[in-house]
This record gives structure tokens, C-alpha cells and sequence, in this order.
């Protein structure tokens, strides 16, 4: 802020006290005017950044949805091959002797800390409204992502609970070779593979909706109902 002294002379005239207002009215013009241009900088600096890192998160997001693809193409072969074991012991009444193991985990969960950070610090009023409103199209998808990965998990250790029981009735110590399956075991353990299953179909589902709208938007694209759009025409689809 600009200090504007007044002058050590009295003033004698109505010409010098106009003169002493205009001075100390042009100076604190100009000290708002450079407090302002300061603040536009500091924002429009903010602003850039925000955008970028953003925009490298939803690249992230791209990425891990991405890979949402193959990896429920394994676990469901890795299904259907327990299924097909749940079949054969069906319809000849001999035990599962051996479950195959299970691929590599799942894709991490897709996350979007930059802007959860952004938005609870108020910093998001630093873009237009169109970049809010995509943006938050953008966190509903994260949000029901975690929700599905989470059904994954929980669906996951119901499925190995069910498994052990099969391969060990009377313990993970006994040494008895595994007796034929009860038709209820058997149908308990081919709903815990359904379930399961359901539960990867929903987040492969999810993971196309958010890469299609993430490749939108790093693509330029602002209008929401064009981006909803690209979700449905998602290339994971």
C-alpha cells in the first residue's frame, strides 16, 4: 500500500486543497489498483495450477480405468473356472479337490485427491462453472467406484471363506481327504462366485463411464450433457 503524505505547507486556497484531495485520491487509486492486479496474478497463478494438476490426475484416472478392463476379464475366467469346477461336482458327486488360484489383485481403486483437496479448501471457485459441474461428474464416478471396490473385496473373502470350507471341513489342519460336497455348500459357494462376479461387472461398468468422460474432458470438451454422453460410448464398452 502506497503512503500519501500531506504536504508540510498549509494550504491557502481553494485550488491547492483540490489539488491536495485529487493527489491523495490518485494515489490510493493507484494502490488498489496494484493490490488488485497483485491478486489477479496470485489467482490466475492458482488457477493454472489447479487446471494442471487436474488434469494429470484425470490422465491418471484414464489409466487406472483402463486397466479395470483386462483385469475383470482374469477374474472372470478365474470364475468361471471354479464354476465349472461347482458343475462337474454337481453332476458327479466328487469333491473339489483344488481351486485354481486367483490373478493378480484388481487395479487399484481410482481416486481423486486433488480435487477432494480443492473442493474442501474452497479452491474450486477458482474455475467456471462448466469446469465444476465436469469435475463433479467426475467424483460421482470416483464415488461409486470405491463403493464397488468395496463390494469386490467384502464379495471376495465371502467367496474364500465358502472355498475353505469345501477343502477343509474339519479345519485348515485336518489332514482327511475332502468328502463330496453337500448340495447346500455347493450352492453356497455358486452364489458367492455370482455375487462376486456381479460385483466386478458393476465396477467394469463404472470404470468405462469414467474413462469415457475423463478422455472427454482432457480432450477439451466442457458441456456436461456431451460428456454423460462419451460415458455411454466409452471405449471399454
Amino acid at each position: 500500500m502506497l503512503d500519501v503524505h500531506p504536504p508540510h505547507t498549509p494550504t491557502h486556497t481553494w485550488r491547492d486543497f483540490f489539488i491536495h484531495i485529487a493527489t491523495i485520491v490518485i494515489g490510493l487509486l493507484i494502490a488498489v489498483g496494484l493490490e488488485q492486479s497483485v491478486e489477479a496474478l496470485h489467482r490466475h497463478h492458482e488457477r493454472t495450477h489447479l487446471r494442471a494438476s487436474l488434469r494429470q490426475e484425470l490422465q491418471q484416472l484414464a489409466y487406472d480405468s483402463a486397466s479395470v478392463s483386462a483385469d475383470s476379464d482374469e477374474h472372470s475366467a478365474w470364475l468361471k473356472q471354479i464354476q465349472d469346477a461347482i458343475d462337474v461336482s454337481m453332476q458327479t458327486g466328487r469333491p473339489i479337490s483344488a481351486f485354481p488360484p486367483p490373478p493378480p489383485g484388481k487395479a487399484d481403486d481410482r481416486e481423486n485427491p486433488f480435487y477432494r483437496a480443492a473442493k474442501s479448501s474452497g479452491r474450486l471457485d477458482l474455475l467456471d462453472e462448466e469446469e465444476i459441474a465436469d469435475f463433479g461428474e467426475i467424483d460421482n464416478l470416483v464415488e461409486q467406484s470405491t463403493i464397488n471396490s468395496q463390494a469386490i473385496r467384502s464379495n471376495y473373502a465371502e467367496l474364500v471363506i465358502a472355498e475353505r470350507k469345501l477343502q477343509h471341513p474339519l479345519g485348515p489342519t485336518s489332514t482327511t481327504a475332502p468328502s463330496a460336497p453337500s448340495t447346500s455348500d455347493l450352492a453356497l459357494l455358486q452364489d458367492r462366485v455370482m455375487r462376486l462376479q456381479m460385483a466386478i461387472n458393476a465396477d467394469r461398468s463404472n470404470s468405462g463411464f469414467l474413462l469415457g468422460a475423463a478422455l472427454a474432458i482432457l480432450r477439451g470438451e466442457r458441456d456436461l450433457k456431451h460428456i454423460e454422453a462419451a460415458e455411454r460410448h466409452s471405449p471399454a464398452h
